[in-house]
């Protein structure tokens, strides 16, 4: 997500300090209830993430469908382009429906 944030002319930061990558437990907050790809997991879900780098303003076209108090960017999508990123693993398994998150990509898709 943040190399594409990149792309489209928006900055990215690493965070303050550069440790050993770590995931951790974060709450994340959906603010688009309407959101294909993680609009199903409103209100919230609790994710692992590692944020070694973070999204600072969302690109041109794009919105915020997720936020935390880790990260102010957690999710984005531009429906119109079928673009969609989210800050977390929806892969390992201390993710809560993280494998909703790839059926919603799946239903993107078809």
């Amino acid at each position: 997500m943040s190399r594409d944030a990149d792309h489209r002319g928006r900055t990215r930061r690493p965070r303050r300090r550069r440790r050993v990558r770590r995931l951790r437990d974060v709450t994340v907050r959906i603010t688009e209830d309407e959101d294909p790809l993680v609009g199903s997991l409103a209100p919230e879900t609790r994710v692992w993430a590692s944020h070694a780098d973070e999204v600072k303003e969302v690109p041109e076209g794009f919105d915020r469908t997720a936020t935390s108090d880790v990260c102010g960017v957690e999710a984005m999508s531009d429906t119109d382009r079928d673009l969609y990123g989210v800050q977390w693993h929806p892969e390992v398994a201390h993710t809560e429906r993280g494998d909703e998150v790839f059926e919603n990509f799946l239903d993107i898709c078809e």
